[in-house]
């Protein structure tokens, strides 16, 4: 399998780089959420736990 390589560079704002990895943190520790019947990552995921 072949993965691209390629740096890209991004603009970010520094500024507000630690309020957006406090709200990640607390997604994280969230409970997981119920798949949904149209959500395309929950069926593929469902896929991947039948192999």
């Amino acid at each position: 399998m072949l993965f691209n390589t390629d740096l890209v560079k991004v603009e970010v704002s520094i500024s507000n780089a630690q309020a957006i990895f406090k709200a990640a943190l607390e997604v994280l520790k969230g409970d997981m959420p119920k798949p949904h019947k149209d959500c395309g990552f929950c069926g593929w995921v469902g896929q991947c736990k039948l192999l």
